[in-house]
């Protein structure tokens, strides 16, 4: 009684401490996951948003460079010169033209007009000399274009920039902004000037044009798209905080109020921010609930904008809400799991815990020979024998567990999965930007994965006697390299991306042999940690390890394929056909299946399961199977039941190929027109592996010997096929017949008979 007193206790215990154990681990791993994804989640949307923040700022600079390169056509106009050649000959004839002051002044009155016309974003344009007397100037109000009467025409002098811009050194355009009361929803206005000299570098005057950036607008419309997906403003400032251009949203969430409509500048909607979006650097600023992504453009030394995003920050932190939720409803499920377990199955296992725990000792000591007896007859007794099972796998993996431990387990049936799995995890834990899996055959080096720019590239074709790639096939050797494209000019893969830094660790199968390289690359010279070394050296064992698993898998096949040949044999024995009709049949419907484009995976279920179309024939009795002369209509029935007998026999199978093997024993007797047999189905009702198998097998049987019949030529076979087009045969599966001919008597010639 005490001793089931303590169990009962006991029990209560184990349910206790596997809920304590639970809740800490939950807890742990949550509060890392949470961290890691805040941290992520952080990373990423800074990515994004200062991502597009350098978008707008290369429009930006596109369209201002394009607005100068258009105010420098004025500057070489001929006129220009002319006026000022003709005004120092007191105002006479251009001795160099022979044209008068007031010709070169209409023809320069034209082109700034016409430049009006054709670019509508010109305010002012005008022509001053060295004493600050304009000379030419033309005006566009948004209406009318105004050429500028001599009488009206004023002297800068007294401008303050007047004095600034004649200062300036020649061919320098200076730009300014000159718009005071900047309104956000208009476009910004610019004052581009230059000066300009004569021959031997006086001074004759200067060219000003005010311009209307109308493009600021137009690049605020791009960042609409922008702006739908995540609430808040964009924003372009000048130095000295004036908005330029503002947009306004509000949260997607329904209910939510609008960001606070923005203010006159920067300094009074962000008062404390300022100072660091005006510093000319670039990066993140948190002002309460807000963040701020700001960057900043500088157009000319005495012109810098700022340009920022503006949002929320629960707007940023959005996809962290939902992990969060959905990791507390995961922990949630795990702790109710562990509890239901604990409290429902604690009493039926204390009867054997003593058992297994004496057991694990035993193992923990060293001793794998530990076998745990349970006659529970229920679950603990299959946990008794799983656990001797893995005992016994255990002595054969240990040596195994460490590889397994350092990179994890990852089941795939294509080592191209890995090889991109391998790469991409290169790039996100290294300072490399790009990596690549080279694999290494005879004379052939293929790049299996190249890592680039967040995309992934295949098959990349190289000639295996290039550097690096030869000295680490040679050494066997890790090849570090800071200037990799200078040390290695004859690998034309460096060469073409241009690599810096290169780290490559030969991949070497359990004999020795390189089979491949897992290196990692970048464009800048990059420190290289030992860290990362024994990294690439885990992740090269790893790819070994699924080539060579590779290799493996491919010849299981092939002895999986010679052994169904073999089997099947001993059946083909009872007939007259021989252990090549098998060969030259299955792969003469191979042939036929990968020309009709059947798919590489079909094309080789075929080729296993053809040789089991005649399975059925092992249950025909001996005087009707081997019978030499014509049979009887009773003796026929009962050879066509060997269809449905091999169906039987390869029934209820799991196995792909099986199945197929299973379709093609049933249907490889239908025929197209109907009359076939055992269920006369006709045209498409036929499976296309059962229409492949009837002209492979009539094709053999018509070229092969037998103690019966001498062979068909293959001339008058491949009439008989022919012939067959439309009644007996698929008319498609005719046609892949024929256009794969040649190949169909390569594969007669290399499986022939010998001779009877």
């Amino acid at each position: 009684m005490q001793a089931a007193k303590k169990i009962f206790k006991l029990k209560y215990k184990v349910a206790l401490l596997v809920l304590v154990v639970s809740l800490s681990c939950a807890g742990a791993i949550g509060s890392f996951a949470y961290i890691t994804a805040r941290h992520h989640v952080h990373e990423m949307m800074e990515f994004e948003y200062m991502g597009s923040l350098y978008k707008i700022k290369q429009l930006i600079q596109v369209h201002m460079n394009h607005m100068e390169e258009g105010f420098r056509l004025l500057l070489r106009l001929p006129p220009v010169s002319g006026i000022f050649r003709s005004r120092n000959n007191n105002g006479l004839i251009d001795p160099v033209d022979k044209i008068t002051f007031q010709q070169w002044k209409q023809q320069l009155e034209t082109i700034f007009r016409n430049e009006m016309l054709i670019k509508n974003h010109y305010i002012r344009i005008s022509l001053i000399d060295a004493t600050g007397m304009e000379l030419v100037r033309v005006d566009h109000d948004n209406e009318n274009i105004r050429v500028v009467p001599e009488g009206e025409l004023e002297n800068a002098f007294l401008q303050p920039y007047f004095m600034k811009f004649m200062e300036m050194s020649e061919n320098i355009v200076d730009i300014s902004l000159i718009q005071q009361d900047l309104d956000p929803q208009q476009p910004p206005v610019f004052r581009y000037a230059a000066a300009l000299s004569d021959s031997v570098g006086r001074k004759r005057g200067l060219i000003v044009a005010d311009v209307r950036a109308q493009g600021f607008l137009d690049v605020k419309k791009r960042f609409d798209v922008f702006q739908i997906k995540d609430a808040g403003r964009f924003f372009i400032a000048d130095a000295k905080g004036a908005f330029l251009s503002l947009s306004q949203d509000q949260l997607p969430e329904t209910g939510n109020t609008p960001l606070p409509i923005a203010k006159t500048n920067l300094k009074s909607e962000y008062p404390e921010l300022v100072t660091e979006i005006l510093s000319g650097q670039e990066g993140v600023l948190f002002s309460g609930e807000r963040e701020i992504f700001y960057t900043t453009l500088r157009l000319s030394p005495t012109l810098s904008l700022a340009i920022g995003f503006d949002t929320l920050r629960r707007v940023v932190e959005a996809p962290l809400r939902q992990f969060k939720n959905f990791l507390g409803y995961v922990i949630l499920g795990i702790l109710c799991m562990t509890w239901s377990f604990s409290v429902l199955f604690a009493r039926r296992i204390l009867d054997s815990i003593h058992r297994l725990h004496s057991a694990i000792r035993r193992v923990s000591r060293g001793d794998l020979e530990t076998n745990v007896h349970i006659t529970s007859r229920d679950e603990l007794q299959i946990l008794g024998s799983g656990f001797n099972t893995m005992v016994h796998a255990l002595k054969g993996k240990t040596n195994r567990l460490t590889g397994l431990y350092d990179l994890g387990v990852h089941i795939t049936k294509d080592p191209n999965n890995i090889a991109d799995k391998v790469v991409a995890f290169i790039v996100s834990v290294t300072s490399h930007r790009m990596a690549t899996v080279e694999r290494i055959r005879d004379s052939s080096r293929t790049i299996v994965s190249f890592f680039k720019q967040g995309g992934i590239m295949h098959g990349i074709n190289l000639p295996a006697n290039a550097p690096p790639c030869t000295e680490i096939s040679q050494n066997q050797n890790i090849c570090r390299h800071s200037r990799a494209a200078e040390a290695f000019p004859a690998d034309p893969f460096l060469r073409e991306h241009s690599i810096l830094s290169y780290v490559g660790v030969p991949v070497l199968s359990s004999g020795g042999v390189v089979l491949g390289i897992v290196a990692m690359l970048d464009t800048s010279e990059l420190e290289i940690h030992e860290e990362d070394i024994k990294l690439l050296c885990t992740l090269a064992r790893r790819m070994a390890f699924e080539w060579e698993t590779e290799a493996y898998i491919n010849e299981i096949k092939e002895v999986s394929l010679e052994t169904i040949h073999r089997l099947l044999l001993a059946a083909e024995y009872r007939d007259e056909d021989t252990g090549a009709h098998l060969q030259r049949m299955s792969h003469y419907a191979a042939a036929i299946a990968n020309q009709m484009g059947l798919g590489k995976k079909m094309v080789e279920a075929i080729l296993y399961a053809a040789p089991m179309h005649d399975v059925g024939k092992i249950a025909v009795p001996d005087d009707i199977l081997l019978k030499p002369g014509k049979l009887d209509p009773l003796e026929w029935e009962t050879m066509k039941q060997h269809t449905i007998l091999g169906g039987k026999i390869l029934g209820g199978s799991r196995g792909e190929f099986m199945k197929l093997a299973e379709v093609i024993a049933l249907t490889h007797h239908e025929r197209w027109d109907g009359t076939g047999y055992p269920k006369g189905l006709q045209g498409e009702e036929i499976p296309p592996a059962g229409r492949i198998i009837a002209i492979a097998d009539v094709f053999d049987a018509l070229t092969s010997k037998r103690p019966y019949k001498k062979a068909f030529a293959l001339e008058a076979a491949l009439t008989i096929i022919q012939e067959g087009r439309g009644t007996h045969f698929d008319p498609k599966v005719v046609d892949a017949f024929f256009a794969v001919q040649d190949e169909i008597v390569l594969i007669m010639e290399k499986y022939k008979d010998a001779d009877l």
